[in-house]
């Protein structure tokens, strides 16, 4: 089986779009069953008669098989994405749902001859600035280990066993369960010293000169960080406002923090500190309002 999309009734409801999707992968040679995957509230957004819907849910397989229903009176029943647990964010505690109720649910789908995916059966890591965002703009951490039954580590977990016991209970006759791989082994390392470094803002590319601050796309510049610097003219204090950061951003005047902008907290303004441009001036020959921007990995 193949997906088309994913959860795409998140954002639209747009039944034709859904439908060139699936043409794309039908011309790129893709002769295997095609679904779409959307939460239970979700289901008719979006939905083709052309394309088999799968719910996607955490707990109470019943209740959530009950949506597909309404628009698919017959036939198979299939959860996407079933969560064995859910990712973690930073400030939030470690998300912990247990095992009990996560083999009863998988127990339920087993009598009902459901089929699922188990979202995540093993979570990696997701490295760098890759790691994306909960809602309302909660930041991912960059390990996905889900509390799924193989670790980030690719180790099996006390819920990989509790899994295996559980199946082993409803095969077909004729059908056995092979032995777990071995962990993936570790490795240790004689210790690193470093012997120098390059301060981060004096390892940067060459700036760009525009009269307004750009995003990162039109900056070319996928992810990561980006340093825009201006000239301030001297003055009284004032309050530095954004209509938003969409995500952080540090604030520096002559080398010296003032504060920081914070989507989690919706923090866009940082406060008056004293008088701008008074200390020293690090570029005496740009004129006011031209500002260079530099991006890097940081």
């Amino acid at each position: 089986m193949v997906q088309v999309e994913n959860e795409y009734g998140f954002y639209g409801k747009d039944a034709d779009y859904m439908g060139e999707i699936r043409q794309a992968l039908l011309d790129a040679g893709f002769d295997v069953p095609l679904f779409a995957c959307n939460p239970t509230n979700q289901l008719r957004n979006g939905y083709r008669p052309d394309l088999f819907p799968v719910v996607n849910f955490g707990t109470n397989p019943e209740g959530a098989f009950r949506e597909p229903r309404k628009i698919l009176p017959e036939g198979p029943l299939m959860s996407g994405e079933f969560y064995p647990g859910w990712f973690d964010t930073w400030g939030q505690p470690h998300n912990q749902r247990g095992t009990d109720r996560y083999l009863r649910d998988l127990e339920t789908m087993l009598k009902m001859n459901a089929s699922f995916s188990i979202y995540m059966a093993h979570g990696g890591t997701t490295f760098g600035f890759w790691a994306g965002a909960d809602r309302p703009f909660k930041p991912d951490i960059t390990s996905y280990d889900y509390e799924a039954p193989i670790s980030e580590a690719g180790w099996v977990a006390d819920k990989f066993t509790k899994t295996r016991e559980l199946f082993a209970r409803y095969l077909l006759p004729g059908e056995t369960l092979p032995a777990a791989p071995a962990a993936p082994p570790t490795i240790t390392f004689a210790p690193v010293k470093p012997i120098g470094f390059v301060p981060l803002l004096e390892g940067l590319p060459a700036p760009a000169r525009h009269e307004q601050p750009l995003n990162y796309e039109k900056l070319e510049h996928p992810f990561g960080a980006v340093l825009y610097r201006t000239t301030v003219r001297a003055g009284p204090a004032a309050a530095l406002k954004v209509e938003a950061a969409h995500d952080f951003g540090l604030v520096f005047l002559d080398g010296k923090r003032l504060g920081f902008f914070d989507r989690r907290n919706r923090l866009f303004e940082i406060p008056p500190a004293g008088t701008f441009g008074t200390g020293p001036t690090r570029h005496p020959d740009r004129v006011h309002g031209a500002r260079e921007f530099r991006s890097g990995g940081a």
